[in-house]
């Protein structure tokens, strides 16, 4: 299998990027909001910041090859997640993972 080195990609304002365990912090300030754990089953609610440490430290050892992942960065702080799951069936499922919605979808 071919390895996949994380990119950056940057949208106007926002930075699009690998997980850092220096994201815990800004992982936790928008997890642990009431209407982040609204919209996502199998989040821990409340949402601690052992949670966000777990989470940071298993997106930072993910290969990018199988499911990368991005840090969703707006003036240098983390604001949300996508992450991708390529599946062996050809689907890929995305996940965007912000404070303000969740959403999930499949492409072929």
């Amino acid at each position: 299998m071919m390895t996949v080195q994380p990119v950056q990609i940057r949208i106007r304002h926002l930075l699009l990027r690998s997980f850092r365990i220096k994201d815990i912090d800004d992982v936790f300030g928008y997890a642990s909001a009431e209407e982040f754990a609204r919209y996502l089953l199998g989040v821990p609610n409340p949402y601690t910041r052992g949670d966000a440490k777990k989470f940071v430290g298993k997106c930072v050892k993910l290969s990018w090859s199988k499911h990368p992942t991005f840090a969703i960065v707006l003036d240098e702080g983390v604001i949300g997640a996508i992450e991708v799951n390529i599946e062996a069936n050809k689907r890929h499922r995305i996940s965007l993972i912000t404070p303000l919605r969740a959403s999930i979808g499949t492409m072929d």
